[in-house]
């Protein structure tokens, strides 16, 4: 079970909001109550959005890019 940490930059799976596939943001907090939960600060939007694990992926190939 993959878990992000705060500060870790993720992707969009599915579209929400507004917010198409794809859109890069950074895990903001964790929510530990609730499992899988995150606050999550999307490039270019003004308001964190929550979002579930299943929704959200590692922004790895923006890693790599900058390596």
């Amino acid at each position: 079970m993959e878990r992000f940490r705060e500060g870790e930059r993720v992707r969009i799976r599915v579209a929400k909001l507004g917010l198409p596939v794809g859109t890069m943001g950074t895990i903001r907090r964790v929510f530990r109550v609730t499992a899988g939960v995150y606050e999550v600060a999307f490039d270019g939007v003004p308001q964190s959005v929550i979002m579930y694990r299943g929704e959200l992926e590692p922004a790895e190939d923006e890693q790599e890019a900058g390596s």
